[in-house]
């Protein structure tokens, strides 16, 4: 995350966002003037809360006054389950969970099996509320800061995370199960929402396979569906991007993951392990011109619009998005119908 305080020199065009340097920049100093949520930020320097929590807080009134959120809005959803399943787990290998010196004991490996078992089919940590700094739930728009935002994901944000996880044979039935988990419903809705995805995949000319299903699913799960319901509550200007330029990598295993966006973003293209991660040649290049161009320019001005892009706002009654990827522009709203299936059960 990084902070950009009031009258500091504005990137020039082309140049990346992450090569100026700012000194004395304090979360509760100076005004800021942008806040990007995946910014790489100094260990020296007190890290600010989450974006979307600084979105939501009231003292952060006057800090800053634009935000960039990639990768979504996190997710708002309660996590009961996962503390249920996590005191199961360690009950089961005779820990109480509420005794520090007692989890300390495990081995390593212990710890490891456990910390996979309690994950297995649940939702990550979320955040804690707290009357002064966080009164509501994100969604609610309770505290709301009214900033512009730039807000989007990636088209397969997922596959990073269950490709590094290994790709086990996924059958029908453990897709079913496994979706069935992920969104918290009954097999004969996993079954109703896979078909959904199948048939917009296909029409799509995407993936069909059964990891691809479970990784789309998961993507709008847990990042696309909290943007789109984030960017709802927003009230001042917003922008979205759907990002699907595609990784090389692992033999394009990874297709348009999650922080494939930042090399774009920040001009690392030349960084150790990019070109692999990211891909080389002009298209790269030119793709990182017009993002670092855009990112600017919002930063600038709230309004990403450049001289390539003509960027609309994202509104309810018209959500258009702008696509990056090898074919840069604006369009509706991606992926709706996956989108509108989920909603009822996320």
């Amino acid at each position: 995350m990084r902070l950009v305080p009031h009258g500091a020199p504005r990137p020039t065009p082309g140049c990346s966002i992450r090569s100026r340097r700012y000194a004395g920049c304090r979360a509760t100093s100076a005004p800021l003037a942008a806040i990007s949520a995946t910014s790489p930020y100094s260990a020296s320097r007190p890290v600010p809360p989450p974006l979307p929590a600084c979105l939501r807080c009231p003292p952060a009134r006057g800090l800053f006054h634009k935000a960039i959120m990639q990768s979504g809005a996190g997710d708002p959803a309660a996590y009961e389950a996962m503390a249920e399943r996590s005191g199961a787990v360690f009950g089961s290998i005779g820990v109480d969970p509420a005794d520090a010196n007692l989890i300390r004991s495990l081995t390593p490996e212990a710890l490891v099996r456990a910390g996979q078992e309690s994950e297995s089919g649940t939702r990550g940590c979320g955040l804690t509320l707290d009357p002064e700094t966080l009164p509501g739930p994100l969604m609610s728009g309770e505290g709301r800061v009214d900033v512009p935002l730039l807000i989007g994901t990636n088209r397969d944000e997922s596959r990073l995370f269950n490709v590094f996880r290994g790709r086990p044979e996924l059958g029908d039935a453990e897709l079913v199960a496994g979706v069935g988990a992920l969104c918290a419903v009954q097999p004969d809705e996993a079954s109703s929402i896979l078909r959904t995805f199948r048939d917009s995949r296909a029409q799509a000319g995407l993936g069909t396979d059964n990891h691809a299903l479970y990784d789309a699913v998961a993507t709008v799960r847990a990042f696309r569906l909290p943007s789109v319901r984030f960017a709802a509550v927003h009230r001042a200007p917003v922008y979205q991007y759907l990002f699907d330029w595609e990784s090389p990598a692992m033999r394009g295993a990874l297709g348009s993951c999650h922080a494939l966006e930042m090399p774009f973003v920040f001009g690392t293209l030349s960084a150790p392990t990019q070109d692999r991660f990211a891909g080389t040649g002009e298209a790269v290049r030119a793709l990182a011109r017009t993002m670092m161009d855009a990112w600017s320019a919002f930063a600038r001005s709230g309004d990403p619009t450049t001289d390539q892009l003509g960027w609309q706002p994202y509104t309810q009654t018209a959500r258009k998005t702008m696509r990056l990827g090898r074919e840069c522009g604006m369009g509706p709203g991606p992926f709706a119908v996956e989108r509108e299936v989920l909603e009822p059960y996320c």
